[in-house]
């Protein structure tokens, strides 16, 4: 007997906390995409451990329980979940009731997490189970095993193992566990309100929930939004002039930003906004740019050759004008599309536009 539950790889993955969500997501069509590319846009970056960690700022994708609409999230305790049965036996009556299953395990023990440094120490990391096979005793996963996400097949035995075997590093939330459920006739629509506050807080690097209260402890020594390029050139320098090993995943971070902001102008162009722009082909181009100095510091861990790393530390710091140019351009061209417009239109319930944010008046 078994049972695999759809997945589809997501649109990003950087990071398997909101890569597991989304790999869910893909697999039930598009409806979904005016959510996600409504979030998503804010970048941060913090020193971690010896390496700077770059990813989306984004609160849906922290540990708190997560709020998509698309989503039946359940957020309970391994305690509580395994209760009086085996977790294999767990795992399998979730799956059978439409369930995905994400919780943090040690990869030291799973034998196709190649990474060195899953290898080399306890290393928690959340893993997404997804479909099982009680004639060969497997479970299938997802995760980001050896530097990029994939699906694989994991014996009963390994499962085990990492999951009992404590962890003894990155052990935030270790003993929870989420439970997803897709969640059907769910209708969002692209929202260029929040969408344009969240671009004037990725140009003034600031953090969105300050607005309502909710900024929270850890957040306090992040940098935020077009200060991260600084950063990212900083650390980039240092590796390069000390021999240093890089993270390459700080520029995967960036590449997927600029993905998710060409999607983010084309599906606003559906709506009729900067159609006669430069912006899209901007924002492309800034994509591609992006991928390339991506793929110059996977071959300099490669090769071990930083002569590169300078051109593209000055490259990444360049981001700074273009992309301030281009949101700018965007902001202007979302106030003027929607500045004399009957607000329900724009926020589909009767709220008053005089009283948010970014289209009070044009960019300056």
């Amino acid at each position: 007997m078994n049972k695999i539950l759809p997945v589809r790889f997501p649109f990003i993955s950087s990071y398997p906390y909101y890569a597991n969500p989304l790999t869910i997501l893909a697999a039930t069509g598009n409806e979904y995409i005016p959510w996600m590319l409504n979030n998503f846009i804010q970048l941060s970056c913090h020193p971690e451990n010896k390496i700077l960690k770059v990813d989306f700022f984004q609160e849906w994708i922290t540990w708190a329980p997560y709020s998509c609409p698309h989503l039946d999230v359940q957020f309970i305790s391994k305690e509580i979940y395994e209760a009086d049965r085996n977790i294999i036996d767990t795992l399998i009556y979730s799956i059978n009731k439409g369930y995905y299953i994400q919780m943090k395990v040690n990869h030291k023990y799973l034998s196709f997490s190649n990474a060195t440094w899953y290898k080399q120490k306890d290393m928690a990391h959340e893993l997404l189970v997804y479909g099982y096979d009680l004639n060969n005793k497997t479970l299938n996963v997802a995760d980001n095993f050896g530097g990029k996400y994939e699906y694989k097949t994991c014996s009963f035995e390994e499962f085990l193992n990492s999951y009992r075997n404590t962890s003894c590093f990155n052990l935030d939330y270790y003993e929870k566990v989420m439970l997803y459920k897709p969640t059907p006739d769910q209708s969002i629509v692209i929202d260029p309100l929040k969408i344009s506050d969240s671009f004037i807080d990725f140009l003034e690097s600031r953090d969105t929930r300050n607005r309502d209260n909710r900024s929270v402890n850890w957040a306090n020594n992040i940098v935020l939004g077009i200060n991260t390029y600084n950063k990212i050139h900083d650390y980039i320098m240092t590796c390069y002039e000390n021999h240093s090993h890089l993270d390459h995943r700080l520029l995967h971070v960036v590449w997927e930003h600029k993905k998710c902001m060409v999607a983010r102008i084309e599906l606003l162009q559906s709506i009729g906004i900067a159609l006669q722009s430069p912006v899209l082909d901007m924002y492309k181009d800034l994509e591609r740019v992006a991928l390339i100095y991506r793929n110059i510091i996977i071959k300099a861990i490669v090769t071990k050759n930083n002569s590169k790393l300078e051109n593209v530390a000055k490259g990444i710091l360049s981001f700074i004008n273009t992309e301030t140019n281009i949101l700018n351009e965007l902001l202007e061209q979302i106030y003027f599309k929607y500045k004399n417009s009957d607000e329900i239109s724009i926020l589909g319930n009767s709220n008053n536009i005089s009283r948010k944010w970014s289209l009070l008046s044009p960019i300056k």
